[in-house]
């Protein structure tokens, strides 16, 4: 039984046809991952599912009862709510359990003894419904997605786009949905972020249909791809991996079957030509009759076009291409770095990862000369001629036109250099007109790419620079700088991105620059090892403080034991020696023989004289035990 159900569904925005005829289910508890270039209609088709825009034509059917939660690409929220206040929106179940538990205890004390069953039943059911723990899932997923235990109170209003992007990730992950549907959920996320989301993907009971480019957290989360291609849908199984593999494997299979029937089908033609006219004519008939009712199977479609580029020669640099020194930056009294050396050499390719916030983007930002640090020095090899790619796609003048934003880059190059360039980034015709300030972020990514490729750079800068850019881009970035003969520093939270270039890592976090010779998944498992390391060498350090506070124990015990028994010894020995006073006292009175005359005189003395010696010899044995 299916979840889901798309059958057919065409859609079009004017006379451009978006949509051609996309078909495929999602059952309970199936991860999907949905692909596409930018611009294939991956999020017109959530809004379809969703019920925000109408199919032109097509089927939908959603099991009844099923609740879909969808995480747009751009969220409304209620303005003047807290996080916390938001996050609880998201099940108002438990808001209004928690409200009537909340009135129903005011009145508990003076209620009777039906007020209180019903009370535990209110508990009953806020308990099943997952209430009790709900404030622990609310920290769990927030402080997953990067927030701080400091920020709950904050009012939503005052959250950057990329915070509120994650305030209501968070929030659509833990309303109880059958089905999420995610549109690009990993943006704005760090790694440690998106670490967290894949493992609260593949344990969620729900199903999820998730548009993404990022290739490790598809190949981590989803058991099945689909693919929009030119208007068509078309389904693989497994991750991205198995996806890529297994379309290669198609598309050949449908190169060699197309080619072996045209072939078959041209042999045919000319046996029937050859023959028409001769002693097989009825034969040549006969098979041109059959010709007719053969069906030759339409020609693949030609991979799309994509990014196709390299880097504009220049000069080489000197050996030290970039070297900082106790560079400290803050904001506003916030330490965002602090204390940061790095060398850069002749055609290493380092890669930067942190948590966001962690001053990557700041640190470039210094050794471009965009912002000066507060402390520290940057050395920047006169030999160096750098480009520089800014995250918010800064370096781009809204009124210009694509064709003449290239061209600023470069103004004594001629029209069709530019014009070529441009087609290698897929501007071509109108679109080389269009304003920057018209341009999708896909578009602006491009563009701002096609200027680095432009710029005759021996150093290239990168920040986020896949961020806007679909997989087959994210590939032909991959491949350019694979051939770029220069050096490269990249700050990326794409992880396959700085697995495919990098040979260098940089981790920086609060404690300062950690360097790692090896590219994403090697600095990983490097650090992962040095803080299991690390933990081994806490636990022995626990361990073995532990053991010193145990023996330390054991020593003050034996030393209040040992004290504990001179003192007992000591009162012994003193009361014996006091027993014997006694009974020397009491011997001295039996040597006197008048006492003999006195019968109750005797026998006191006598009973003393034996209750004195049984006490004595009680204690000798008590003394012989603490001794022994």
């Amino acid at each position: 039984m299916s979840l889901l159900s798309l059958k057919d569904i065409k859609k079009s925005w004017g006379a451009r046809e978006t949509l051609k005829g996309v078909s495929f289910t999602v059952s309970p508890g199936e991860k999907v991952g949905l692909i596409g270039r930018n611009g294939s209609g991956k999020t017109t088709l959530l809004d379809i599912i969703s019920g925000r825009t109408a199919p032109d034509e097509g089927e939908i059917a959603v099991s009844r009862g099923t609740k879909i939660g969808y995480l747009e690409q751009e969220a409304a929220y209620k303005d003047g709510n807290s996080l916390l206040d938001e996050m609880l929106r998201a099940r108002p179940d438990v808001l209004s359990l928690k409200r009537r538990l909340r009135e129903a205890e005011t009145t508990l004390s003076e209620a009777g003894l039906p007020a209180l069953e019903a009370y535990g039943l209110l508990q009953e059911e806020f308990e099943k419904c997952g209430g009790y723990a709900y404030d622990n899932l609310v920290t769990g997923a927030l402080t997953g997605l990067g927030f701080d235990k400091s920020e709950f109170d904050r009012k939503i209003s005052t959250l950057s786009g990329g915070q509120r992007t994650r305030l209501f990730l968070a929030k659509t992950l833990l309303a109880k949905n059958d089905l999420l549907m995610l549109d690009e959920p990993t943006n704005h996320l760090d790694v440690p972020a998106i670490l967290w989301l894949e493992e609260f993907l593949k344990t969620y009971p729900g199903a999820a249909l998730v548009v993404s480019h990022d290739r490790y957290f598809l190949d981590r989360v989803v058991t099945r791809i689909v693919e929009i291609d030119r208007g068509l849908s078309e389904e693989y199984n497994g991750g991205f991996s198995a996806y890529r593999m297994e379309k290669e494997k198609r598309t050949a299979d449908r190169q060699r079957h197309y080619d072996l029937m045209a072939a078959r089908l041209e042999k045919e033609k000319e046996y029937i030509n050859r023959m028409r006219a001769g002693q097989n004519a009825r034969q040549a008939k006969g098979r041109e009759k059959r010709l007719d009712r053969f069906n030759l199977p339409d020609k693949p479609r030609e991979a799309a076009a994509t990014l196709s580029f390299g880097w504009t020669e220049t000069r080489r640099s000197s050996d030290t291409v970039i070297k900082a020194e106790g560079v400290s930056k803050s904001f506003g009294g916030k330490v965002v770095l602090n204390d940061i050396s790095l060398t850069i050499r002749r055609g290493e390719r380092a890669g930067i990862i942190g948590r966001n916030g962690a001053g990557k983007s700041t640190l470039l930002k210094i050794i471009m000369g965009e912002t000066k640090p507060d402390k520290g020095d940057i050395y920047i090899s006169p030999s160096v001629k750098a480009a520089y790619y800014a995250q918010g796609l800064e370096g781009l003048t809204e009124t210009n036109s694509v064709m003449d934003e290239l061209w600023s880059a470069k103004p004594l190059a001629i029209e069709q250099e530019i014009r070529d360039l441009l087609g290698a980034f897929l501007f071509s015709g109108d679109s080389t007109q269009k304003k920057i300030s018209d341009l999708s972020g896909g578009e602006k990514g491009r563009l701002s790419l096609a200027k680095t490729a432009l710029a005759g750079a021996n150093l290239l800068v990168l920040d986020e620079p896949t961020n806007h850019l679909d997989i087959p881009s994210r590939e032909a970035l991959e491949e350019a700088l694979k051939g770029f003969g220069g050096t490269v520093l990249s700050v990326s939270h794409d992880r396959y991105f700085l697995d495919s270039f990098s040979d260098k890592t940089y981790d920086l976090e609060g404690s300062g620059l950690t360097e790692y010779w090896g590219n994403y998944s090697y600095a990983i498992e490097k650090k992962r090892a040095a803080q299991e390391e690390q933990s081994h060498q806490e636990a022995e350090g626990r361990a073995a403080w532990e053991e010193r506070k145990s023996k330390q124990a054991l020593e003050k015990k034996r030393e209040r034991d040992l004290k504990l028994k001179e003192k007992r010894i000591f009162e012994l020995e003193r009361d014996i020696e006091s027993l014997e006073n006694d009974m020397k006292a009491a011997e001295e009175k039996l040597a006197i023989p008048a006492v003999y005359t006195d019968f109750n005189e005797l026998t006191a003395i006598t009973r003393w004289y034996n209750e004195l010696k049984q006490e004595r010899d009680r204690l000798y044995d008590l003394l012989e035990k603490e001794v022994s």
